[in-house]
């Protein structure tokens, strides 16, 4: 893929890449999607190499920084259409994006094209820790961060993490992966999204540059929330997308009664609501961010996936709890996008609050 800058929305190289994003979802990864849902290695080396090969895991980086020069709104356009072929790989291309753009000039500078990092969002109440983040025990006055987080999606493999949203989103602190101190392990096989790489991150007294507060540190930490929510509504659009298209080729093909299933009322019900649920504005990250708007489009999406995919298993009927049918794990992928990157009840909490009364 040659390095191009998205500026418009209606530029012919926004639709070159959406294009190419598409035929990476379709042609690349569904074909692989059951295994990589298996987490088979090679599986996920050949997706990943895909992925690279085409430039979407640096996306979001200037062509002077390697990358492709794609501005937010079109990478959250790709991954709705890299997701209609595996979500969780989708996910491991936004938190590449995420992590890349958070890091520092300098630390930017020195990675290798080959690498990927990822970015883990911490919980809203902060790393599980019995330290947290204090005076580093071998840095002298530079402040630590101990304690854990599991399971951390993108980190399995990656040559480096940035944390975000440390202290309610107040900043972000960029490792790599051979920081002393610093542990990552695989997890046990999660519900969902299981391709996107979950680790448990373990952390010992490890020293950072600058305390992960304040000033910039906020803005990016923000800035790196509504990506990922942004991201993660795109990818539910994906899921959703899939599954009622796999619903509606199966009711037009499944005879029963005499008749293909798309003929019963209820059946012909349920792929109606799939299709207005589709029709929902996809996410939008312009200039200026609101921070409720996006967590809205978040929750709203990923809702519509969970309905979407439940109905599909219902169009397919027993067969659709079977894994070779790859609906029950669009399901599961669904419901996974409504823990992340924040608990829905979580984002409507927070909505909740900006509420008179």
């Amino acid at each position: 893929m040659s390095a191009v800058a998205v500026t418009g929305e209606g530029s012919a190289e926004r639709h070159e890449v959406i294009a190419l994003a598409h035929e990476l979802g379709r042609r690349e990864l569904l074909p692989r999607a059951l295994e990589l849902d298996e987490r088979n290695p090679e599986a996920l080396d050949a997706a990943w190499r895909q992925v690279a090969e085409v430039g979407f895991d640096r996306a979001l980086l200037p062509v002077a920084d390697g990358g492709v020069g794609l501005d937010a709104g079109s990478l959250v356009l790709c991954l709705e259409e890299i997701a209609a072929g595996e979500a969780g790989v989708a996910l491991l291309v936004l938190l590449s994006n995420a992590a890349l753009a958070a890091l520092p000039p300098e630390q930017l500078a020195a990675t290798e094209e080959s690498e990927r990092w990822a970015l883990v969002q911490a919980p809203p109440e902060g790393l599980a820790t019995p330290a947290g983040v204090g005076p580093s025990a071998n840095g002298g006055d530079r402040p630590a961060l101990s304690g854990f987080l599991s399971p951390a999606l993108g980190a399995l493999g990656a040559n480096g993490i940035v944390i975000a949203g440390l202290s309610s989103g107040s900043g972000v602190v960029a490792l790599g992966a051979t920081t002393s101190g610093l542990q990552i392990e695989p997890c046990e096989p999660l519900l969902g999204l299981r391709s996107a790489a979950p680790a448990r991150v373990s952390l010992t007294d490890v020293a950072i540059e600058q305390p992960p507060h304040g000033g910039d540190g906020r803005a990016a930490g923000e800035a790196s929330l509504a990506l990922l929510r942004a991201g993660s509504a795109a990818i539910a659009r994906g899921v959703a997308r899939r599954a009622q298209e796999m619903a509606l080729e199966y009711a037009e093909n499944r005879i029963q009664g005499g008749v293909p299933i798309i003929q019963h009322d209820a059946v012909r019900e349920m792929l109606a609501g799939m299709s207005v649920r589709q029709a929902a504005a996809p996410p939008s990250l312009g200039a200026e961010i609101d921070g409720n708007a996006v967590l809205a489009t978040r929750l709203a999406a990923t809702e519509a996936a969970l309905a979407t995919a439940t109905d599909a298993v219902q169009v397919f009927g027993g067969t659709g709890y079977m894994h070779e049918t790859g609906i029950e794990k669009l399901m599961r992928d669904a419901k996974s996008l409504q823990l992340w990157p924040e608990p829905s009840r979580i984002g409507y909490e927070r909505i909740a609050e900006t509420l008179g009364g």
